[in-house]
Protein backbone atom coordinates (compact mmCIF):
# COMPACT_ATOMS: atom_id res chain seq x y z
CA UNK A 1 0.00 0.00 0.00
CA UNK A 2 2.62 2.68 1.11
CA UNK A 3 4.32 1.73 -2.57
CA UNK A 4 1.26 2.94 -4.33
CA UNK A 5 1.29 6.27 -2.37
CA UNK A 6 4.40 7.32 -2.07
CA UNK A 7 4.21 7.85 -6.05
CA UNK A 8 0.97 10.32 -6.03
CA UNK A 9 1.37 11.67 -2.19
CA UNK A 10 5.72 11.99 -3.13
CA UNK A 11 8.71 10.70 -0.71
CA UNK A 12 8.39 13.27 2.20
CA UNK A 13 4.44 13.22 2.47
CA UNK A 14 4.27 9.45 2.30
CA UNK A 15 6.55 9.27 5.03
CA UNK A 16 4.95 11.59 7.17
CA UNK A 17 1.91 9.93 6.59
CA UNK A 18 3.00 7.08 7.74
CA UNK A 19 4.37 8.10 10.76
CA UNK A 20 1.09 9.76 11.65
CA UNK A 21 -0.58 6.74 11.52
CA UNK A 22 1.52 5.17 13.69
CA UNK A 23 1.53 7.74 16.02
CA UNK A 24 -2.32 8.21 15.71
CA UNK A 25 -2.72 4.51 16.55
CA UNK A 26 0.13 4.65 19.56
CA UNK A 27 -2.65 7.59 21.16
CA UNK A 28 -5.46 5.46 20.60
CA UNK A 29 -4.05 2.47 22.26
CA UNK A 30 -2.96 4.75 24.91
CA UNK A 31 -7.12 5.12 25.53
CA UNK A 32 -7.84 2.31 25.24
CA UNK A 33 -5.55 -0.66 26.64
CA UNK A 34 -7.89 -1.51 29.56
CA UNK A 35 -11.02 -1.58 27.48
CA UNK A 36 -12.06 -4.92 25.80
CA UNK A 37 -9.13 -7.08 24.40
CA UNK A 38 -10.51 -6.97 20.94
CA UNK A 39 -10.61 -3.13 20.81
CA UNK A 40 -6.90 -2.61 21.37
CA UNK A 41 -5.79 -6.14 19.04
CA UNK A 42 -7.62 -4.03 16.23
CA UNK A 43 -5.72 -1.16 17.35
CA UNK A 44 -2.36 -2.77 17.91
CA UNK A 45 -2.88 -4.10 14.49
CA UNK A 46 -3.17 -0.24 12.82
CA UNK A 47 0.06 0.48 14.56
CA UNK A 48 1.59 -2.49 12.93
CA UNK A 49 0.51 -1.31 9.70
CA UNK A 50 1.47 1.86 10.41
CA UNK A 51 4.86 0.91 11.57
CA UNK A 52 5.30 -1.40 8.96
CA UNK A 53 4.12 1.42 6.02
CA UNK A 54 7.03 3.35 7.87
CA UNK A 55 10.22 1.21 7.03
CA UNK A 56 8.64 1.30 3.45
CA UNK A 57 8.78 4.84 3.24
CA UNK A 58 11.63 5.55 5.11
CA UNK A 59 13.87 2.57 2.87
CA UNK A 60 12.23 4.33 -0.21
CA UNK A 61 13.65 7.18 0.54
CA UNK A 62 16.96 6.51 1.56
CA UNK A 63 17.53 4.40 -1.57
CA UNK A 64 15.62 6.98 -3.84
CA UNK A 65 17.90 9.73 -2.31
CA UNK A 66 21.33 7.86 -2.67
CA UNK A 67 23.26 8.22 -5.96
CA UNK A 68 23.06 4.69 -8.35
CA UNK A 69 27.47 4.61 -7.42
CA UNK A 70 26.62 4.60 -3.29
CA UNK A 71 24.14 2.66 -3.50
CA UNK A 72 25.68 -0.24 -1.22
CA UNK A 73 26.33 2.56 1.04
CA UNK A 74 22.93 3.70 1.42
CA UNK A 75 21.80 -0.02 1.72
CA UNK A 76 24.47 -0.49 4.33
CA UNK A 77 23.48 2.69 6.57
CA UNK A 78 19.61 1.62 6.32
CA UNK A 79 20.18 -1.88 7.23
CA UNK A 80 22.12 -0.56 10.36
CA UNK A 81 20.00 2.04 11.32
CA UNK A 82 16.35 -0.75 11.33
CA UNK A 83 18.26 -2.67 12.94
CA UNK A 84 19.26 -0.24 15.80
CA UNK A 85 15.76 0.88 15.85
CA UNK A 86 15.93 3.70 13.92
CA UNK A 87 13.27 4.03 10.64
Amino acid sequence: MTGLTIPRLGDARGLTTALARTGLALVAFLLTYQDPTALWLSVLEVMGFGGGATMTAASSVIMLSAPEEQAGMAASVQEVSFDMGAP
